[in-house]
């Protein structure tokens, strides 16, 4: 598995006061051990101890989910290059975007609208893989205090529920909950549609208690 470089580096956020050395280098001891995980850079470290306020145990068990994830569905996390022609169709129907400014508590925002109402260009596996990336480039340049996820939907039709899919469904939730490497502190839908319920039905039965409550 190809080796993830940011633009921080650990010796930053140490600095900084966000978390010890002591605490790297336990999860580094621990990942000796784990012959199924693949290398994981100090950086990466830094971020999944962040998302799990430094607590070794979430931390590795959010290790485990990650990479769980990444070989259950690699379809939506390699392969990213952009002149992909899937990758190109959502990128023709849908924007995507980090917020440039982060909020006063140091929160990032990541943006998504769909700009097509014509739901048979919709494809959620490249909706998925484009929304990875853009959370990837999000917590590439400095480790954020934590993640808020921001969807305008007001294009959105009924039709489009028949173009989800319920592995993808699935595999986004666990991602989301159990194996993300930054703190999610919300998810705001705008211009939400009449049958958000019916979407709802479909999503709910794997939808932590936690996360509706964000």
């Amino acid at each position: 598995m190809e080796v993830v470089e940011f633009g921080f580096k650990a010796e930053q956020i140490i600095n900084e006061g966000r978390i010890t050395k002591k605490d790297i280098d336990l999860i580094k001891k621990w990942l000796s051990t784990q012959n199924n995980l693949p290398r994981v850079t100090e950086e990466q470290i830094v971020l999944f101890l962040l998302s799990c306020s430094n607590e070794q145990e979430h931390t590795k068990t959010t290790i485990k989910a990650y990479y769980a994830v990444k070989k259950e569905a690699p379809e939506l996390f390699n392969n990213r290059q952009m002149n992909r022609a899937d990758v190109q169709k959502q990128l023709k129907m849908m924007e995507f975007a980090v917020l440039p400014e982060r909020t006063d508590k140091g929160s990032t925002i990541i943006f998504f609208r769909i700009l097509d109402s014509n739901y048979s260009n919709f494809e959620m596996g490249p909706f998925l893989k484009l929304l990875f990336m853009t959370l990837d480039a999000a917590i590439h340049d400095n480790p954020p205090t934590e993640l808020v996820i921001l969807g305008d939907i007001k294009n959105m039709g009924l039709m489009h529920l028949t173009k989800l899919k319920i592995k993808y469904i699935k595999f986004f939730f666990y991602y989301l909950q159990e194996g993300l490497p930054v703190k999610l502190k919300a998810i705001h839908i705008l211009n939400t549609v009449y049958f958000i319920d019916k979407a709802m039905v479909i999503v709910n039965p794997f939808i932590s208690k936690e996360v509706l409550e964000v």
